[in-house]
């Protein structure tokens, strides 16, 4: 599922676990209570998205695009953010222990 599209895909709950996302587009995408756990999310862009209470614990979010978009309760444990840019992100109770947060970009939102 290399650079796929899931522009304003509703798809709550849904099992990606160690999926190869590489470059994937959710611009506008519903993944609240989703399980990303391992998947390879390096290089997506994730804007105007909702990924509140998902799971994306040892994810690759290393280089991804983040912007507007809510992470509030997610699990990110683990999960690397390196070199990610992002902006205007709601992370409350977000889980960030042990991220990998090396040349990321923190821009306004709430973190």
């Amino acid at each position: 599922m290399s650079e796929a599209d899931f522009s304003a895909a509703s798809l709550q709950g849904i099992d990606l676990r160690g999926a190869n996302l590489y470059k994937a587009n959710f611009n506008a995408a519903t993944l609240w209570g989703g399980n990303l756990s391992g998947a390879n999310l390096k290089g997506v862009i994730i804007y105007l998205s909702n990924f509140s209470g998902s799971v994306l614990n040892g994810a690759n979010l290393e280089d991804a695009f983040i912007s507007d978009s809510e992470f509030s309760d997610t699990d990110l444990s683990g999960t690397s953010l390196k070199d990610a840019f992002i902006s205007d992100t709601d992370f409350t109770g977000a889980n960030l222990n042990r991220a990998n947060l090396k040349n990321t970009s923190l821009d306004d939102g709430k973190h």
